[in-house]
């Protein structure tokens, strides 16, 4: 399942919803954001603003879509 996740062409990102820290992201994020994944999951460095996202992800329903370099 690893290697699935790891070989989507778009970014994937796991957090833990209380702390906000990343827990995981695959290489299209780290490719996205041009860092190594290391340094991603240990600064916990977001695609997206984080303020405010608590609202955001209560009211909207569970699909989301991220453009990263003019693609959904």
């Amino acid at each position: 399942m690893t290697q699935i996740l790891e070989n989507l062409p778009l970014p994937l990102w796991v957090f833990e919803k209380g702390t906000q820290k990343l827990a995981y992201c695959n290489q299209a994020y780290s490719d996205t954001l041009e860092m190594p994944k290391q340094q991603i999951l240990e600064t916990s460095v977001h695609l997206v603003n984080q303020e405010g996202s608590e609202d955001f992800w209560k009211k909207t329903s569970g699909l989301h879509y991220l453009n990263v370099q003019g693609q959904r």
